[in-house]
């Protein structure tokens, strides 16, 4: 594929997100689409998660231990900054003790 289309697909679906973004303030959306968007963030750093989470790399088992505590922060609290913050901090913890990371 040339890259310069790919470039030019890519930016014009990240500026359409946005712009739709400002097309619908102020509109109610049915509970089931507020619902779906509610969720999309968390799904999103999942997926960031699980890619990092691969058993082959190095590290991966104190990225695990980390996340032990981050998912129950997650399903408790349901707060991303918070899931982070725990995340981030146990594996800094984990870090500081002198696991390999």
């Amino acid at each position: 594929m040339n890259p310069v289309v790919l470039i030019v697909t890519l930016v014009m679906t990240a500026y359409s997100t946005r712009i739709a973004g400002f097309a619908f303030r102020g509109r109610t959306m049915p509970p089931r689409v507020e619902r779906f968007l509610k969720n999309v963030p968390i799904a999103a750093f999942a997926a960031l998660i699980i890619i990092g989470m691969d058993v082959e790399s190095s590290g991966a088992d104190v990225r695990f231990i980390a996340a032990i505590p981050a998912a129950l922060v997650a399903w408790r609290w349901k707060k991303l900054w918070l899931t982070l913050g725990v995340g981030m901090a146990g594996y800094w913890i984990l870090g500081a003790l002198g696991l390999p990371g």
